[in-house]
């Protein structure tokens, strides 16, 4: 088991709509993921784990999830 990543919207048409990877932190994580989908280098995205957005590196645990979200607006 490692960390379960969901993407959303244009993303997963680069990531696919869910993968798995082993990272210590989200830091970590979006470097495995520029390094092994470099299509998503120019894509802006919001992270959030287990339901929570993050605006700075976060500690990951075996089971957490991860979801990329682009950018998005609404009515």
């Amino acid at each position: 088991m490692g960390i379960t990543i969901i993407s959303y919207g244009s993303l997963i048409d680069v990531l696919g709509q869910s993968l798995t990877c082993i990272a210590t932190d989200t830091d970590e994580l979006i470097t495995h993921i520029h390094q092994k989908y470099p299509n998503i280098k120019n894509k802006r995205f919001v992270i959030a784990v287990n339901n929570t957005i993050i605006k700075k590196n976060t500690v990951l645990r075996q089971g957490d999830q991860v979801a990329l979200m682009p950018p998005y607006s609404g009515g």
